[in-house]
């Protein structure tokens, strides 16, 4: 049966889909303009982002080529703190050396302290090492004349120079004599660290107009005490505009750059300027150049002058890029608008007619979509227990790989040293022995811990600590595995303090330095602790390959494990991701094929009154055997065997006992009273708690009792001294001792 007709006609049933399509159209039309405006925010917002990143890699380039130059006035001060004969030959090949391994490098120097007492012994080794009858200390006049210097009560008189390119001082000058000089000199003998004089033109040093500056570092007698007077002082001259030419010229197509010098005067803080007027002299003036505002600004430093980059896009470019999108999103958004509104005004009117077709076929249809729906539900459920399935088949292969390394060197340790018992008094050999059980227990160690992060069984404890200690603790101990590798291992860490939980913290950080390590075949490892913006960055930084887009998305993935070649465990990076997400600390990846990765968890800053944490220090020496008798309990007889052949090489005496009822026979033994137990839980005629009331009874107090057990449920026994196996001799002996002291009364 046909519906009945419209009341009105035909043009009323179409005014009402036309007053809609209408609307429609409107409402698409201020979307559109709304989503063309958020696509311009979007380019402009990315511009500044890729614009930050540039000036960000530019400057931390710039400080890497710093730190390189002056480790050439670092090498010249190890050699005069050694205190061996330096002949002008033997200093010029040395430091023509450094110089080659240092670019921007355009002379090394050694001026020694003279005080007025020793000036004529020095006048005469100068005269000496000059060939000629006579010398002295002088300072040159404004027209380039040479006249003595000026008594004082100090002088700091050139006595070697390696010129690599021009020089405008000689042997026997006074560097005291120029205020610029004698300022920076007096700015490192106090401060003990490098310090410059300002950057000006010198046509005597390099190429013609190259601006240069000259480093001080002071010389100590390391046999002196901090407050000595220094032994002289190591100058070098360095290129800056080599120095930051090399790192800028390359973006010339693609940025403006100008750089500052903040501690000089305002009229001679210009450094260096790419593709800005070469006539600015201050910051205050490049706020003039169009553009200025969406410029970045990153400082840095030379020594003891403090540096600041303005980076700037080109100029005419910018609009052209940000407009492009938002344009064609616009004219995309009409088009698809005005088709929407047609379709829509012509689906209406079609749909008055078929009306009464879909009401007939409106319950088919509903039993259809609901079939449908489980189905797909059903289809999606079994595709994620497959992928959970194949997930958990990756991982166990991983660390299956990664238990049979250790326990493969392990086995053939035993084999050699079951052949050639005489091997166990080689302290080599030995150390390689205990090395590979090492390995082999922090590949467990890693397991329970996944484990247990994947049950819920870690729950962070946050508090207030310094950071600063912890983390230098973590780079002393990866020292040697950096060292093994042939890799340089730096750090750069800020005195602050965060809130958070220090062992949780401790291990990331750890596993971090460790993954980075392994996977750097050359180069350098950093790790930089910083505050921007009100937060604490923890940053671990590598020279490695980098990696690719797809390569970092599956870095972080549990699934994905890490490469089958490598020196140990590959779950490292599995814990800092649950770890992190259990503190509620963001954990980020950078990297680049080719210029290496940077890892970053970000923390929340602590009050500085509140800083409080684990302090570094020695370990505590093990306390000496009082425990007398021990009563061990465990249904494994080789366990029980070798932790009775350490306990007795401790000087304990042990009685074994391999169940409940054999543990019950040995505490009836009135001649030899346990002073203390140490008792597996799960054992073969029962659980080792029920033993406590029998343990009680025998001594009458309770004994101190030590759980040595894999079973998770030992953790649950209220006041327990819990040692979960496997368990080093170390970890025992600390367990041990601690329970002898938690009896003491």
């Amino acid at each position: 049966m046909a519906p009945p007709p419209a009341a009105g006609g035909p043009q009323l049933a179409a005014r009402g889909p036309l007053l809609r399509a209408a609307g429609v159209f409107l409402v698409g039309l201020l979307l559109t303009a709304a989503g063309s405006l958020m696509l311009y925010d979007a380019a402009r917002q990315r511009e500044r982002r890729t614009l930050e990143d540039e000036a960000g890699a530019r400057v931390r380039h710039v400080e890497l080529s710093i730190e390189l130059a002056l480790e050439s006035l670092q090498a010249l001060r190890a050699l005069f703190e050694a205190s061996l004969p330096v002949t002008a030959d033997g200093f010029d090949r040395f430091a023509r050396a450094e110089a080659a391994r240092h670019r921007g490098t355009l002379a090394l120097g050694w001026a020694p302290r003279v005080d007025a007492g020793a000036r004529a012994g020095f006048e005469r080794e100068l005269a000496a090492l000059q060939g000629r009858p006579s010398a002295f200390i002088f300072e040159s006049t404004g027209h380039g004349m040479r006249r003595p210097a000026q008594p004082r009560p100090e002088h700091f008189p050139l006595l070697h120079l390696a010129a690599i390119e021009g020089g405008e001082i000689e042997p026997g000058q006074d560097l005291l004599a120029l205020s610029g000089r004698r300022q920076a000199i007096e700015i490192a003998v106090h401060s003990g660290r490098p310090a410059a004089t300002k950057v000006r033109r010198a046509d005597a040093w390099g190429a013609p107009g190259e601006l240069v500056i000259q480093v001080f570092l002071p010389v100590r007698d390391p046999a002196a005490g901090p407050l000595a007077p220094p032994r002289g002082v190591v100058i070098g001259v360095f290129s800056v505009s080599e120095i930051l030419g090399r790192v800028f010229d390359p973006v010339a197509e693609r940025l403006r750059v100008a750089i500052f010098d903040r501690s000089a005067p305002a009229a001679e803080q210009a450094l260096y300027t790419l593709g800005l007027d070469e006539g600015l002299r201050h910051e205050a003036e490049l706020r003039a150049q169009p553009g200025a505002d969406d410029g970045v600004l990153r400082p840095f430093q030379f020594a003891d002058r403090r540096w600041v980059a303005h980076l700037l896009p080109l100029p005419g470019r910018s609009p052209l890029s940000t407009l492009l999108w938002p344009m064609a999103g616009l004219g995309a958004g009409l088009l698809l608008t005005s088709l929407l509104a047609a379709y829509l005004f012509v689906a209406m009117v079609r749909g008055r007619q078929l009306f009464w077709l879909h009401r007939q076929l409106d319950g088919v249809q509903q039993r259809l979509i609901d079939e449908q729906v489980a189905a797909e539900v059903q289809r999606r459920l079994r595709e994620q227990a497959l992928a959970a399935a194949r997930a958990r088949s990756s991982f166990l292969q991983a660390a299956s790989h990664d238990l049979r390394q250790p326990l493969h060197a392990l086995s053939l340790y035993l084999n050699l040293l079951g052949d050639a018992p005489e091997r166990g008094r080689d302290p080599v050999f030995m150390a390689q022995l205990q090395h590979s059980a090492a390995a082999l227990q922090g590949l467990f160690d890693a397991l329970l811990d996944i484990g247990r992060l994947e049950s819920g069984q870690i729950e962070p404890a946050p508090r207030p600590f310094a950071l600063r200690p912890l983390l230098l603790g973590l780079i002393e101990e990866s020292r040697g595995l950096a060292q093994r590798k042939g890799l340089r291992l730096l750090d750069r860490l800020e005195a602050v303090g965060t809130v958070s939980d220090p062992l949780l913290i401790e291990r990331i950080v750890r596993n971090l330095l460790v993954n980075a390590l392994r996977y750097t075949p050359q180069g350098w490892v950093a790790l930089r602790c910083r505050v921007r913006g009100g937060r604490l960055r923890l940053q671990v930084f590598d020279s490695g390959p980098g990696l690719a887009p797809a390569q970092r998305r599956r870095l972080l993935d549990e699934a994905a494990g890490a490469p089958a070649a490598r020196e140990g465990a590959g779950l490292g990076l599995s814990i800092v991701q649950e770890l992190a997400r259990k503190l509620g600390h963001p954990l980020s990846l950078r990297s680049r094929p080719g210029r290496g990765s940077v890892l970053t968890l970000e923390l929340p800053l602590a009050d500085p009154a509140a800083e409080g944490g684990p302090q570094a220090g020695p370990a505590p020496a093990a306390a000496p055997w009082t425990a007398g008798h021990v009563l061990l309990v465990d249904d494994d007889p080789e366990v029980r065997s070798a932790t009775a052949a350490r306990l007795r090489a401790w000087g304990a005496t042990v009685a074994e006992a391999g169940s409940l009822a054999e543990a019950r026979l040995a505490l009836a033994d009135p001649e030899r009273p346990p002073g203390l137990v140490l008792l597996d839980l799960q054992l073969s005629d029962g659980r080792g708690s029920e033993l406590l009331p029998a343990l009680r009874d025998a001594a009458g107090r309770p004994l101190p009792t030590v759980w040595l057990s894999a079973d998770p449920a030992a953790a649950e026994l209220p006041g327990a001294i819990v040692l979960r196996k496997p368990a080093s001799a170390l970890k025992l002996r600390s367990a041990l001792d601690a329970a002898q002291r938690a009896a003491r009364p």
